[in-house]
């Protein structure tokens, strides 16, 4: 009995000096949404006069094999990223004794089609931007490379102009939210895709092709709104929060019919967005001061509310009746289900 008496003093006083070994929250965040929680850090900071959170940037599956590494000061507190975790990330998180977390939707972003301002109408779905930038396209029935080469090729409604699309670059956030929500999607309607197998529609699915009218951005988005200045046949796909930095110069091309704004994107009317969220290790709560008052600060109207900090940024907000819902359910560090 002694023993075990001892044992458990042990161990509770190692959990106690681990904890006094940090008095910072610890916060991985993948790059898209890395200036709001960097954003949230500073203000929880100033406001709370908390030692200022170390918010670590890394790819998305790397933010969140971090995250689920394990419990305890040596592991992150907080994770950020622009999709929700996938079951088999959370049966990692619990393998790894991370079995308490707190999910909390914080916003949205939206992944637009920007053109140059005051050029002539042009509207797509979600179908036409399969046919013009996938490798191989149904034709006839027939898997076969992509032949497009003007949007008119595709519909005779669309304009008769080149297909030249800017793209984000492969590994990024907003690549993968693209051709999630729209190549995929769009492969889902077609006959000829749906009869493949899994593994080679996905591969068709997923391919952007590599002949000219598709390019990947090379540089900073400041040289895709200049080549987009210069020439109002070329369309960029970028996030919504940099199309905000230039609209002066830049107009959108409506999806499904649907233009972009922050009330189309809240509403959840516009068919590419992404939402954003947090997780919180709730075992943490008890050994590292300041979690609690972080969430508060994230989910306060001063932070992502309409007119907040982090909509300057570009953080499209949930409508009144989610916030509300999703700062209880994160004060209250509900655990989340599968």
């Amino acid at each position: 009995m002694k023993s075990v008496i001892f044992g458990a003093t042990v161990l509770i006083t190692a959990l106690a000096s681990a904890a006094e070994a940090r008095n910072h929250l610890h916060i991985v965040s993948s790059p898209g949404d890395f200036v709001y929680t960097s954003k949230v850090a500073e203000s929880f900071s100033r406001e709370y006069r908390q030692p200022v959170p170390v918010v670590r940037r890394k790819a998305s599956r790397a933010t969140v094999r971090t995250f689920c590494a394990g419990i305890g000061v040596d592991h992150p507190d907080i994770v950020s990223l622009p999709r929700p975790l996938q079951p088999a990330e959370i049966d990692e998180c619990r393998r790894n004794g991370v079995k308490r977390i707190t999910q909390i939707k914080v916003g949205y972003e939206a992944v637009v089609l920007a053109r140059q301002r005051g050029a002539f109408r042009f509207d797509v779905n979600k179908v036409h931007l399969f046919k013009a930038l996938a490798k191989e396209v149904p034709v006839h029935g027939r898997i076969v490379p992509n032949p497009y080469k003007k949007w008119s090729d595709i519909d005779p409604f669309l304009p008769p102009i080149p297909i030249r699309v800017i793209g984000p670059r492969a590994g990024t956030e907003i690549r993968r939210a693209f051709l999630k929500l729209v190549m995929d999607e769009a492969c889902r309607t077609m006959p000829a895709l749906t009869a493949l197998d899994t593994p080679h529609r996905d591969r068709i699915c997923t391919t952007f092709r590599n002949d000219g009218p598709f390019r990947a951005v090379s540089r900073g988005y400041r040289d895709v709104v200049r080549l987009l200045e210069r020439d109002s046949s070329r369309i960029a796909i970028m996030p919504f929060s940099v199309y905000r930095e230039w609209d002066e110069s830049l107009t959108t091309v409506q999806v499904d019919s649907v233009a972009p704004n922050p009330a189309t994107v809240a509403q959840s009317e516009y068919p590419v967005i992404c939402p954003f969220f947090v997780y919180v290790k709730t075992q943490h709560y008890s050994w590292v001061p300041g979690l609690l008052e972080f969430i508060v600060e994230y989910t306060s109207d001063r932070a992502w509310g309409p007119g907040g900090y982090l909509t300057e940024d570009g953080l499209i907000p949930m409508t009144e009746r989610d916030r509300l819902w999703q700062r209880a359910n994160a004060i209250g560090f509900t655990p989340m289900r599968r």
